[in-house]
């Protein structure tokens, strides 16, 4: 938007963020998997969800910027990128632990960043910890977390469920804030370890 004005006007953002940090103890609504967090608040989407790859790599570089430690993408596409790659790759030597979700195709086809080496990518579960229907799958999928009627924060104060890898996605955002809370010092690489070790084998 070419502002500083990150308002949210799809729905999807606010989701994703109160699924990584919904402030807890508070009675009001849900808690985030990481309740006492910063979040910095990238708007490259449209009111349709829609995205000039120029935009997105404009707040991937933004990111880097200005300090972020992990960057959740709830977003993807399936064509390959040069240009989007690159800004991954300079994002993840930045020091960034990159999050992406695998899309909502319940296909093994690649989509983008998912499949770029760098990014923990990330499936969606259901309640019974069964792969969901709609979720993709396939080599370059480092670990699933829960994605199924997931409730969060929706505009006007309001909460509600969504489902999909990009609700999936910000559940591993959340954990690994938890363990940079814990240990700041610990690199992107360590972190990565961490994340796609701690897991039960379904």
């Amino acid at each position: 938007s070419e502002d500083s004005d990150p308002m949210d006007d799809q729905v999807h953002g606010t989701h994703v963020a109160g699924i990584i940090g919904a402030v807890g103890h508070n009675r009001i609504g849900v808690s985030g998997v990481c309740w006492e967090v910063s979040l910095m608040a990238l708007k490259a989407f449209n009111d349709r969800g829609e995205a000039m790859l120029s935009d997105v790599i404009e707040a991937i570089e933004y990111a880097i910027a200005n300090g972020a430690r992990v960057l959740n993408a709830s977003w993807g596409q399936t064509d390959q990128s040069r240009a989007l790659a690159e800004a991954i790759t300079a994002a993840h030597q930045a020091g960034l632990i990159l999050v992406a979700s695998a899309g909502n195709a319940n296909t093994d086809a690649l989509a983008y960043p998912a499949a770029y080496p760098e990014p923990i990518t990330v499936a969606a579960l259901d309640a019974q910890d069964r792969r969901a229907i709609f979720s993709n799958f396939g080599w370059y999928v480092d670990l699933a977390a829960p994605g199924d009627l997931i409730f969060s924060t929706f505009h006007e104060n309001r909460y509600d469920l969504l489902s999909g890898t990009s609700m999936a996605a910000p559940q591993v955002s959340g954990v690994a804030a938890l363990v940079l809370a814990r240990h700041p010092e610990f690199t992107n690489l360590e972190v990565e370890t961490i994340l796609r070790n701690a897991v039960d084998e379904l």
